[in-house]
This record gives structure tokens, sequence and C-alpha cells, in this order.
């Protein structure tokens, strides 16, 4: 029925992602009065927008957690676990330059059933919780989409911090000389063939030798 688009476009067609979880919350408010103005009720109907903020994987004990679960039930193994929480331990610094390697995508239908695990224990309970959001964050990032908007940052290289550095220098050899390359680079990566992309960037990539 019509009065259910806004809810299936915010479920269904919309997704976001960013560092600050102050300009994620401030996203979610405009989108659901948006919404709002096409659906008065709207806030009834438990709407589940696929919008966060990146969070770091510092809270997940990993081994802790493998300790109490047979993680070969689900076919994964602790290395599996550790992957995913070094690719997300800085996850608040790069944002969505992280790139998913194949074989961790691969695993994302099992790590969603990990979730699943039923247990009585608070603690497993809360390291589930904490692993749930990494998994969120891995499908938003191996995800491929439609169209793709973004206002990446502007960070030239005398401005790069030793580790940020390195990380550009391993992932973007190209784009390393501004953050903001790179993540035209990441972008074009996230889009569809024949898909729309939409940046707020500086024109010196049309004419700086070192962009070509």
């Amino acid at each position: 029925q019509l009065r259910e688009i806004p809810k299936l476009i915010f479920e269904k067609n919309l997704f976001g992602l960013d560092i600050d979880k102050r300009a994620a919350q401030l996203t979610i408010f405009a989108l659901m009065m948006k919404g709002r103005a096409d659906d008065r009720r709207l806030f009834d109907r438990r709407v589940k927008l696929n919008v966060m903020a990146l969070q770091n994987s510092t809270d997940c004990n990993i081994r802790a957690l493998a300790e109490q679960i047979n993680l070969s039930d689900y076919s994964l193994s602790l290395n599996d676990l550790t992957e995913l929480k070094s690719l997300f331990e800085y996850s608040t610094t790069l944002g969505s330059l992280i790139k998913l390697p194949d074989a961790l995508v691969e695993k994302l239908p099992a790590l969603k059933q990990l979730n699943l695990h039923p247990s009585q224990q608070l603690f497993v309970a809360e390291e589930l919780k904490n692993l749930w959001v990494l998994v969120q964050q891995s499908e938003l990032l191996s995800a491929k989409y439609d169209a793709v908007v973004a206002n990446p940052p502007y960070i030239g290289g005398k401005f790069h911090t030793p580790f940020l550095k390195k990380f550009l220098k391993n992932n973007y050899e190209d784009y390393k000389k501004d953050v903001f390359s790179a993540f035209i680079d990441r972008n074009l990566a996230f889009t569809l063939p024949n898909g729309r992309l939409g940046f707020m960037s500086p024109f010196v990539w049309m004419f700086i030798s070192s962009y070509e």
C-alpha cells in the first residue's frame, strides 16, 4: 500500500555510514521527519534504518567468545573472528576506506548465523551484540550500490599521521596524496555498473598531474 512506501524506501533502498555518531543520529532524524511528511503513522511502523556510525572493534573480546561457543558448528574459526576484529580496529579513523577481503565476505552469512546463537550467559550475549555491529558494518562495506553520494575529507599528504600514511600506501598507492582521492577510488568500487556517483570534492583531480 502507498502508506508503506516510506518504510520500504528506508529499509530497502537507503544505506549510510559515517565516522561520527552525532552525524548518523542527525541523518536518522532528518530521514524520519522526511518520511513522516508522507506517512503520519511512520513512527508506529518500527522502521529499521540502515544508517549507522562506524564503531571500533576494541570492545570485542573475540578469544573469550570463542571459548564459550563452538565456532566450527557455524563453519567459522577463531581466525575469522580475529580478522574481522582487526579490520575494524580503526573504523572511526578510516571510515569506508576499509575494504573487506573476499574470503571474509564469504563468511558473512555464517557470522550472521552466529549472532543468532542462543545463550543465557550475559557475557556471551553482550559479546555477540558487539560482534553483530561489526557484521552490520561489514555488510554495508561489502555491498554494491546503484548510487553513491559522499562528502569525503580533504587531507593532503603533509597532514597525514604515520598510521594513515602507511594505510594509504598499502591500500591506495595511486591515490595516497590526498584522502579525498582515495575516497573517490573507494566509492567507484562501491558503485554498480552504470551507477551514479555524487561527490563534494575540489577540482584539483582534473588539473594536477599526480591525479591523472
